[in-house]
């Protein structure tokens, strides 16, 4: 461990690591090419000058999950997009048989199948991009009919 050097091609590893979705020390520890125990040696300045280590790597994760915002926005956007609209998914089927206890086949079939578009997201995108959408609350209600038809109704709104 000793011969590891905490330079700018490390930490530069390391916040395109963290921007790319390394969010754990596991994760940030194999991007590295490093063993757990010695990434958190250096994550919690355990060695002769940690300290100084310890906040150049806090910088590095600090300025990878400042990238990884926008591109986390953009992904949401795509999926929330191909929701609104539809898409196809591709689904494997797979059937083995057996004889006598042994595999004799394996049959693999791959069907592509349409996922209509979902109506609650495509209304909610509508009142989200509605100018109106600052006066939108979320109403909960309650209607409970009685033996004799009655209709009783309850309704709960949040508060802030």
């Amino acid at each position: 461990m000793a011969n590891i050097q905490v330079d700018e091609e490390f930490l530069d590893t390391l916040e395109d690591a963290v921007a790319n979705g390394a969010n754990t020390i596991d994760s940030q520890a194999k991007a590295l090419g490093l063993t757990n125990t010695t990434y958190q040696k250096l994550y919690y300045g355990k060695r002769k000058n940690g300290k100084e280590e310890k906040g150049k790597i806090c910088d590095a994760i600090k300025r990878g999950v400042s990238r990884s915002y926008p591109a986390l926005l953009r992904l949401t956007e795509r999926e929330y997009i191909k929701r609104l609209q539809g898409y196809y998914v591709t689904e494997e089927e797979t059937n083995i048989f057996y004889q006598e206890g042994e595999e004799i086949s394996r049959q693999v079939k791959k069907k592509k199948r349409w996922v209509q578009a979902s109506p609650t997201e495509f209304i909610f995108a509508l009142v989200n991009a509605s100018k109106e959408s600052a006066k939108w609350e979320s109403i909960n209600k309650v209607i409970q009919t009685t033996g004799d038809d009655e209709k009783f109704e309850v309704t709960f709104k949040a508060e802030d």
